[in-house]
């Protein structure tokens, strides 16, 4: 067998290997025990040969040693055939016995020709063993020699016959030495070969189960991806079906609401009107009344201020703000009454010069009037502190109560949606536990921070924040009030429109923006740098001045130009001049009346079908200090012979109603050229403003950079994907002239 411990030529070495796994490695292996068993087949037929030649050479004179060599040569040539064992020591086996037999030979013989067989043994130890037991063999072949010279008389040593010795091991280490080194590395690499082969199955095995585990894995992604859409098309249902719920509710509550709440604010606030003075027993029940229709009205409100912020729809129609003079004077205005009622005091202080913010008037004044509201409700003793101040980032408005507090444990739950904390059973009008939570809502849309104190007995202390002018602050998020809700970014969308229905129209449509609207394009600068919105909609002729304020050091942010206009092709809606939602008040009616009324007699014609309805909208209109005369109808139908009679200046108008319902009135108006110039104002429980609005053509986008070519094939597909093409019906064909009869 190949030494594993034969040094390679210079330069190279040689991998360790086992025997055992070399014998297991395959072909290369085979090759070498089939050149053992070839020359041990050699080997006994040289035995047989010399047998036979010792027959015929001494057969004058028999002796039993000259056959001696003949047998060892067969018998070890046998034992190696027979002999299953490794390699190694079939191979040294048959060398040894080569060279007892030539030993025996040059023993018996002496002749010199005898001596020459040591070559060969060199040679076979050289092709099975290697260099170094060939060289070993020289060496005991030598030692062999020079001792029978030595042992014999009148012996001498047989130098040809070492020179011939030594020069076979020359050549076995010049050729058969790189033969072997080569066979030693070719049979290292099929070793190594063969363990990478192993390796090899074992990493099958081991991707063989991997893909099994990946192919389940996926299997379980897809099942959860199932799961995951089956559970978002419920939640999206969910979510409509509570939105479609909120939007009837509100509008079967508004229509009821409307009558309580006007019926029982001109009883409380103008009891004159009727005349006789009311008793004292049936006005306080009257202020009750107009009180909890007062809460009732503000409940319907919130609940859909909370609808449209969570379906992220409730625009901020941000304009330049005193803070101060706009929203905390206005709200501390609206309040004192009530606090003066239960002889509590009411200040109002400023520290800093609190500089104009941007910000939404309307929504500010809603969150303080709450917090002001709450505290009134729950103080009955000392009063309320209002208090203003600048800070170096941002400006906070607190207020303050000496009021019966707020334990620890309901703090957390004081910003969550219809969460109320214990109350006293002695306040007249409970929460509806909407109020601090859109509360906290419409100050975090405007990149502020709510926070409250308090401790029982002592009074608390309700603290909101806004950013300043130039402050950046993070992106408006959709909020959540819920605790277990956290926000997540939502991307900006600025428009730039004067009318605040424009902006809740557009709000409502752009869903997955958080849309701020701008009332100006002279606030456009300071709002990119704020807000830095994703994209700006303005209509064509505010769209240019857009443009020019923004210089070129600002984003390169696109414009949309699109004029929003009310429906001109529809003739169900030509010339509305206002939209009113139940309830309405006094003052709603007479900003929307502003528009039309004239010098003199205004003739005003009101439909709708509830006769209680009418009455309120007559009693309100009596009691404005302008010269009203009022005509009344219960039907589209009745509406339209009233005004064949006499035409009035305007129209209120019910849409809802049996028979000729308003649409219909509004489009027989419009067709007859003496009603289709008459304006009218639609008083409805229904914000329809979808249905009153249209997007004129034509669209632009104005941006300083074109459109890269995928970017812009985008948009052409969503285009053309929105506009489906209006064909026109295609002629009928004409009929066949028919053939004249002949008579």
């Amino acid at each position: 067998m190949i030494d594993n411990g034969t040094a390679a030529p210079s330069g190279l070495t040689t991998p360790p290997m086992s025997e055992d796994a070399a014998n297991s490695s395959g072909a290369p292996w085979e090759v070498m025990q089939t050149t053992v068993m070839s020359v041990a087949i050699l080997t006994c037929g040289l035995g047989y040969l010399l047998a036979a030649y010792a027959a015929v050479a001494f057969h004058a004179t028999p002796r039993w040693d000259v056959f001696l060599p003949a047998a060892i040569l067969t018998g070890g040539g046998t034992a190696v055939l027979v002999w299953r064992t490794r390699y190694r020591a079939r191979a040294a086996l048959i060398v040894t016995v080569l060279f007892v037999a030539c030993l025996l030979c040059d023993i018996i013989s002496r002749d010199p020709q005898a001596q020459l067989s040591y070559l060969l043994v060199c040679i076979v130890a050289g092709v099975l063993l290697g260099p170094l037991p060939a060289t070993g063999v020289a060496i005991t072949a030598t030692a062999a020699l020079i001792g029978q010279t030595l042992l014999l008389p009148q012996g001498s040593i047989p130098w040809e016959s070492l020179v011939h010795l030594w020069s076979a091991v020359a050549v076995v280490w010049v050729t058969v030495g790189n033969l072997y080194h080569a066979v030693n590395r070719a049979l290292a690499s099929a070793d190594a070969a063969w363990m990478q082969v192993r390796e090899a199955r074992v990493r099958r095995g081991e991707l063989h189960s991997v893909v099994r585990s990946l192919e389940e894995a996926t299997y379980r992604i897809e099942r959860m991806n199932h799961e995951l859409n089956q559970a978002r098309m419920e939640a999206e249902l969910a979510k409509a079906n509570k939105s479609r719920f909120v939007v009837t509710v509100s509008h079967e509550l508004r229509g009821p609401l409307n009558l309580i709440l006007g019926f029982s604010r001109m009883m409380a606030l103008s009891p004159e009107r009727y005349g006789v003075p009311l008793p004292p027993a049936y006005r306080a029940d009257m202020d009750a009344v107009y009180r909890n229709s007062e809460h009732m009205a503000s409940l319907v409100d919130d609940v859909i201020d909370l609808a449209r912020i969570e379906a992220e729809r409730l625009p901020l129609l941000k304009e330049p703000v005193d803070l101060c003079k706009d929203v905390v004077s206005e709200a501390v205005d609206i309040v004192r009454p009530l606090v003066e009622r239960k002889g509590l005091y009411l200040r109002e202080t400023t520290e800093g010069e609190v500089p104009t913010i941007l910000a939404d008037p309307v929504r500010l004044r809603q969150v303080l009037l709450n917090l002001l509201v709450n505290a009134v409700r729950h103080t009955e003793q000392g009063g309320i502190t209002v208090t203003t101040e600048l800070h170096e980032e941002y400006v906070s408005v607190s207020v303050c109560d000496t009021g019966i507090g707020i334990a620890p444990d309901d703090i957390p739950q004081l910003f969550q949606e219809f969460s109320q904390v214990a109350e006293r059973t002695d306040v007249d009008q409970p929460g509806s536990g909407l109020g601090l939570s859109i509360s906290k809502c419409l100050v975090e849309l405007h990149g502020g921070e709510m926070h409250v104190e308090s401790t029982q007995g002592v009074g608390t202390s309700f603290r909101f924040t806004l950013p300043l002018p130039g402050i950046e602050v993070p992106a408006p998020t959709t909020i959540r009030t819920a605790a277990t809700k956290k926000a997540q970014p939502t991307e900006t969308c600025l428009i730039v429109h004067d009318d605040p229905l424009v902006v809740r129209l557009l709000a409502r449509h752009l869903d997955s923006y958080h849309v701020v609207g701008a009332s100006e394009p002279e606030n456009v600068d300071t709002l990119i740098a704020e807000l830095r919105p994703r994209a700006i909609i303005a209509p064509p002729e505010v769209a240019e001045a857009v443009e020019q304020r923004i210089t070129p050091h600002m984003p390169d942010i696109p414009i949309i130009a699109c004029p929003i206009v009310r429906d001109t092709d529809g003739p169900e809606w030509k010339g509305i001049v206002g939209y009113l939602i139940k309830p309405i008040t006094r003052e709603m009616l007479w900003v929307a009346l502003k528009k039309v009324v004239h010098n003199g007699r205004t003739r005003i014609l009101i439909v709708d079908d509830d006769l209680d309805a009418v009455r309120l909208l007559e009693a309100m209109l009596t009691a404005l200090p302008y010269d009203y005369e009022i005509m009344k109808a219960y039907d589209g139908g009745q509406a339209l012979n009233v005004m064949r009679e006499v035409v009035p200046d305007v129209v209120l108008l019910d849409l809802v109603m049996p028979n000729v319902d308003g649409a219909e009135t509004l489009a027989r108006m419009q067709a007859d050229r003496r009603l289709q110039h008459v304006p009218v104002i639609v008083i409805s429980a229904t914000d329809s403003a979808d249905e009153s609005m249209a997007m004129a053509t034509p669209i632009t986008i104005r941006q300083r950079q074109s459109l890269d070519l995928t970017r812009g094939v985008r948009c052409l597909k969503a285009l053309v994907d929105a506009l489906p093409p209006r064909h026109l019906a295609a002629p009928e064909p004409a009929a066949p002239p028919q053939e004249a009869s002949r008579g």
